[in-house]
């Protein structure tokens, strides 16, 4: 019974091994056919190159034109993903026709800066294509930006180091923040000489007030004899 039953089987098992073959061919097809329409979308945006990177506070241009003359209008918006980092300041809507599709418009982007130290970041710029004809509407490109910071976290000291001597064993330095916190910094100042002494050498800084100075009095002991450098050093 057994032996009469294993030819239908066989039978079978090649009869779903072809089925299976064939759905996943069909399967195949249709995916290299999305993806070769996907890229023929993207295609029909010209992108001049752009900067990989750029610094706080520049400016960058690139242009950007159609592939194609197109039947219909097509407008082009351009935006940023990251706009504490990078803006678009000029170029954000393009708008191309059968006339001027070829001719390059300009974006200008600029990296903003700010007085935050918050390392480097990469910045996404889309180029998003919206039309009444089928081939452009929905185009899509995205541009990759490192924005690298120049500010570096770190605590004034001015004079320093001061000097005292036995006419004049007073004096006055002024502390504030090198860049802008995103919380409260408490900050103290110490003298590296055991014969100086300070007072209002302790303070609180935060975002609105990290570079307005706050004044240390120093006051050196009589002990000092001479003209003395004394350097201060500073901690959070």
């Amino acid at each position: 019974f057994l032996l009469s039953l294993q030819p239908n089987h066989v039978k079978a098992d090649r009869k779903v091994e072809k089925m299976y073959k064939k759905l996943m061919m069909m399967a195949a097809a249709l995916m290299l056919s999305v993806m070769v329409f996907g890229q023929e979308m993207a295609d029909q945006l010209v992108v001049s190159v752009t900067p990989a990177e750029m610094t706080e506070g520049e400016e960058a241009r690139f242009t950007v034109a159609l592939a194609s003359a197109p039947q219909k209008e097509v407008t082009v918006k351009v935006r940023s993903f990251l706009l504490d980092r990078l803006v678009v300041q000029e170029g954000a809507l393009l708008t191309f026709n059968e006339e001027n599709w070829e001719t390059p418009q300009s974006v200008v982007v600029k990296a903003v800066d700010d007085n935050i130290s918050n390392g480097e970041q990469q910045a996404e710029v889309t180029l998003l294509a919206m039309s009444k004809e089928k081939a452009f509407n929905d185009c899509k490109r995205t541009l990759l930006i490192n924005v690298k910071d120049n500010d570096q976290a770190g605590i004034s000291i001015t004079p320093n180091p001061i000097e005292l001597n036995k006419q004049m064993r007073t004096g006055s330095i002024f502390v504030k923040l090198t860049t802008q916190p995103t919380s409260e910094v408490n900050v103290v100042v110490r003298s590296t000489d055991s014969n100086v002494s300070l007072t209002g050498n302790t303070m609180t800084f935060n975002a609105l007030n990290w570079n307005v100075l706050q004044e240390v009095n120093v006051m050196a002991s009589e002990r000092v004899t001479g003209t003395e450098p004394i350097c201060l050093v500073a901690s959070s």
